[in-house]
């Protein structure tokens, strides 16, 4: 769900044809708040950019193709329709893009924070006035999932060698 808010601006960073008659546009988010040295950047909007998910680009509501995390960027297509009815098809590299992303992400997120962390220091992280970190406990299950993924990962490649 989008409400033609615009959350912050993005650069379209790199857009090439996908035929027969579509463009791949790739969009790059502004760095994060802690890099830059200034909220209201949108630098930690990357968290509701999901692949297959939605964002709302110049009022156009479009459906992400897949999301580069460490590039702090995501792509989106522009079918044939699309771009006979919009006008991004006419954006040059280097251009500016108003962002929206999903409005039921952020309540999503603003839920299981406080949940998790509990409403005033979820308020304080949402509103980038702390760096709250999560519960131990939480931590520690992360860890076990990403060490047993990489214990995954390295068994499959030493049976694969």
């Amino acid at each position: 769900m989008v409400q033609g808010h615009v959350d912050c601006t993005v650069t379209l960073s790199a857009k090439h044809p996908d035929p027969p008659n579509s463009v791949l546009l790739t969009l790059q988010l502004p760095p994060t708040p802690a890099a830059s040295g200034s909220g209201g950047d949108g630098g930690d909007l990357l968290r509701f950019v999901v692949d297959k998910g939605y964002v709302c680009l110049n009022g156009v509501s479009l459906t992400v193709v897949d999301v580069d995390a460490r590039a702090r960027s995501f792509r989106v297509m522009l079918v044939p329709h699309t771009r006979a009815a919009v006008n991004l098809d006419a954006l040059a590299v280097g251009s500016a893009v108003n962002l929206e992303v999903d409005e039921v992400g952020k309540y999503v997120d603003r839920a299981v924070r406080a949940a998790l962390l509990g409403p005033a220091a979820a308020a304080a992280a949402a509103a980038g006035e702390a760096d709250v970190a999560p519960p131990k406990w939480i931590a520690d299950i992360v860890e076990r999932a990403v060490d047993r993924r990489v214990d995954e990962i390295l068994a499959a490649a030493r049976k694969s060698a």
